[in-house]
């Protein structure tokens, strides 16, 4: 559905925090990260299901000229088997 909606995602991001902490944290991440056989399955990994960078935030409520906005997020999508 977000396809269709022209939003660009990327499924299981490992890497999506690597512009948002400084030094030294995020070497100590990826480091902890490269360790493991799979970073997505590394103790303490923190992985969004999806990270969209161009979600639309909506429309302008002053001087409403249609102009959208976009910005990033993070989804964690919950399943449910009975």
């Amino acid at each position: 559905m977000m396809k269709l909606g022209g939003i660009n995602a990327e499924k299981e991001a490992v890497n999506f925090i690597m512009d948002k902490v400084g030094e030294p944290h995020i070497s100590s991440y990826i480091n902890h990260a490269a360790a493991h056989s799979s970073a997505e399955k590394s103790k303490f990994a923190i992985i969004p299901d999806l990270h969209a960078l161009n979600f639309p935030t909506g429309k302008q409520t002053v001087n409403d000229s249609g102009v959208t906005t976009t910005a990033e997020a993070f989804f964690e999508i919950k399943t449910y088997t009975a």
